[in-house]
């Protein structure tokens, strides 16, 4: 199972919230979830959903297009993996 987040660290996402100069308050309310959810996120207890995750981007005007076009590379090269074993 491909995991888009093994890149992106609870530091990226605390300099994203304080570049915007954000309370982890208005971030959660911005994503619809929980104080405590969101700084779990932030101190790298939990990871958020890939629909958390692009809400996320885009509420920091991130473009997420680079990280599909990094899946869709890493799927290519999973199926390749995958034939040759087989």
């Amino acid at each position: 199972m491909l995991n888009i987040f093994n890149n992106i660290t609870g530091d990226d996402l605390r300099r994203m919230r304080v570049a915007r100069r954000k309370t982890t308050v208005q971030v959660a309310k911005a994503l619809s979830v929980t104080r405590q959810t969101y700084e779990n996120w932030e101190n790298d207890i939990t990871q958020p959903k890939i629909n958390q995750f692009i809400v996320l981007c885009t509420y920091h005007c991130i473009d997420f297009s680079s990280i599909f076009s990094q899946i869709r590379g890493a799927n290519v090269d999973n199926n390749e993996t995958e034939k040759e074993t087989q």
